[in-house]
């Protein structure tokens, strides 16, 4: 329902002669008023058409303003959320080590195009994105929202030590990826020759010494051990 404004004496009459431009500002509510809103009265009617609000949904008030006349100040009203355009994580991914649960698992809200939650189920699904090495990606990587939220539980990463971020998508919606994060080595699980022995003389050391790495399941070197 769009305002309409009148012009009027202190009476309350409306003062039909009157082409004076009223202006409609937001004054509560945290938010930007589009559309027309400088409207040139006619017979001392302003007659809004086309105005809407993109911001945080809550209660708003709007003001009308026209020079040096009182202004009228409309009754609050709510601002709702808008369809559902993209996510957003709320908590991002940490804590990765190599066939372990990562630490911190990551949160997403499906939001409208002013960041507003969204009230629906639809499903979200977590895909590896960037990453300098060769993992890959296990748990429960499709998740329903509740109320707008996912919440994801037991996903976990499982290769190569490196740099990776994820992707979130869902269905339509801006998908989104998550800030880099290191996925470092698991529990050291085996031994590995990067050198073979060789040059080998009756009483005489080796001419090429092993080496032995201690690494983990994905062939990650256990650094620390």
């Amino acid at each position: 329902t769009q305002p309409i404004v009148a012009i009027q004496d202190a009476s309350g009459n409306t003062i039909t002669t009157s082409g004076s431009a009223v202006i409609a500002t937001i004054t509560t509510g945290i938010g930007s008023l589009a559309g027309t809103t400088t409207i040139t009265a006619g017979s001392g009617i302003a007659s809004f058409t086309d105005l809407s609000i993109t911001g945080t949904a809550g209660s708003y008030v709007l003001t009308f303003s026209a020079g040096s006349l009182t202004p009228a100040i409309s009754t609050s009203f709510a601002l709702t959320t808008g369809a559902a355009t993209k996510l957003l994580i709320t908590q991002q991914p940490t804590g990765a080590v190599s066939g372990v649960a990562l630490s911190t698992q990551p949160i997403i809200r499906i939001t409208d195009s002013a960041g507003n939650t969204v009230n629906t189920g639809s499903a979200v699904i977590s895909l590896l994105a960037l990453n300098a090495g060769s993992a890959i990606i296990s748990g429960t990587s499709t998740v329903n929202a509740a109320a707008g939220v996912v919440s994801f539980t037991n996903l976990t990463l499982t290769g190569t030590a490196g740099s990776y971020s994820l992707l979130f998508t869902a269905g339509s919606l801006t998908s989104i990826i998550s800030s880099g994060f290191a996925l470092t080595a698991g529990a050291a699980t085996k031994l590995v020759i990067t050198q073979q022995p060789s040059g080998a003389v009756n009483g005489v050391a080796l001419s090429t010494q092993p080496i032995v790495a201690i690494q983990d399941a994905s062939g990650n070197t256990i650094t620390t051990s």
